[in-house]
């Protein structure tokens, strides 16, 4: 495939999305020309909560309900293959690729093909976790889709990070052959160090406080209650969370909190994709106790903005940290240990920005949209 070729982006992801930042990334940088097919897979959706090709067509598909049931029911079985193949076929444009962005569109992949006879690529983000919900009805969603990944005609599966891959290869060995890894990046026009008392000031956050910060959804896995938590037992007085997101698992232990500790953070719900990367440049520490990522893009938002970070010491995490500046959690579901680096990190916070000034040039490198567009596109130019 050439340059100038056209690729069709199938995106399941709103802009607030990791895997809407993904689409957001090849519309607004790639080389390639894409037109994007936005999908909202289990709702009806609205067009204007999904990223919009920069330069080419952009088109909208949403369920005719609300009721997530009912849309599961239809997706698992593909009960609107018919009338998606229409609306496909309405489109009347021509491809050289399709790419789709997320393993929850594999089922989909010879859909495409029968409609546009062309390659059809997909990245997979992460490979889920259910130790807590082994039951879960979308366990059984994204096992299908899995399985699908063994179309002929899905010619590449890109995956996020060396762990995905890994993962993806031992649990379906017979799609290996296919796998390719390209690590994601974000928007570093976006995710800059700015001026810490400017945000401060913006954000009406405490100018004379250490910030604490934790960004990203509040599900189990993210872990966000045991970062609530080990405000219990922080020694260091001077220490505020700023917590980025409506909590929802978090919220009982929030509450149990005694007032004098639940004084001491402050939480933000609905926060635009404008004004989140100035938290980041608030903060000083952030702090991120995940117990599974398929990447992780909120560390790269913090170390590019300054913050020295605690995270889980498992892969791909710890694997995308800067050593000097950063802290890893043994026992994340330890409140008590995430306290201790919290105050550890006050103590060695000096020495530990040092550490980030010193490697953020070839950290800014190994995670630049260039590199990511370019190793993308290489993929699906067949050229990898």
């Amino acid at each position: 495939m050439e340059w100038g070729s056209r690729v069709l982006l199938v995106n399941i992801g709103p802009k607030k999305t990791g895997v809407g930042n993904y689409a957001s990334l090849l519309l607004n940088y790639a080389k390639l020309q894409y037109d994007v097919l936005n999908i909202s897979l289990f709702g009806r959706g609205y067009p204007d909560d999904f990223p919009r090709s920069k330069n080419g067509k952009t088109f909208f598909f949403g369920q005719k309900t609300d009721n997530f049931f009912k849309n599961y029911i239809i997706q698992y079985f593909l009960l609107n293959k018919r009338e998606f193949f229409k609306f496909l076929d309405s489109i009347g444009e021509r491809y050289d690729c399709i790419l789709l962005d997320q393993q929850d569109l594999a089922m989909m992949a010879n859909i495409f093909h029968s409609r546009f006879n062309c390659d059809i690529y997909i990245t997979v983000h992460d490979m889920g976790h259910f130790k807590y919900a082994p039951f879960h009805p979308f366990k059984f969603f994204l096992i299908k889709n899995f399985k699908a990944l063994k179309s002929e005609n899905i010619k590449a599966i890109i995956c996020d990070s060396i762990n995905t891959a890994h993962e993806l290869a031992e649990k379906y060995p017979d799609i290996s052959n296919k796998i390719r890894v390209v690590e994601l990046s974000v928007d570093q026009n976006r995710y800059a160090i700015r001026d810490k008392k400017e945000a401060r000031k913006r954000l009406n956050l405490p100018l004379d406080k250490i910030l604490a910060l934790s960004v990203g959804k509040d599900g189990y896995v993210k872990n966000v209650r045991n970062f609530i938590n080990s405000i219990r037992y922080i020694k260091n007085d001077n220490v505020t969370f700023v917590r980025v997101g409506k909590l929802i698992s978090s919220k009982k232990d929030f509450e149990l909190l005694p007032n004098s500790q639940k004084e001491r953070i402050v939480v933000a719900e609905d926060v635009s994709d404008d004004v989140l990367p100035l938290y980041y440049n608030a903060a000083d520490i952030f702090v991120f106790p995940s117990l599974k990522e398929g990447f992780g893009l909120e560390l790269l938002e913090a170390h590019l903005s300054g913050n020295i970070v605690i995270t889980t010491d498992r892969p791909p995490m710890n694997d995308l940290v800067i050593p000097g500046a950063s802290m890893l959690i043994k026992n994340p579901d330890d409140p008590e240990e995430i306290a201790g680096l919290i105050d550890t990190a006050c103590e060695k916070y000096d020495i530990m920005q040092k550490e980030l000034m010193n490697a953020l040039s070839a950290y800014k490198n190994r995670f630049s949209v260039e590199r990511f567009v370019k190793e993308t596109e290489d993929i699906l130019r067949g050229d990898h």
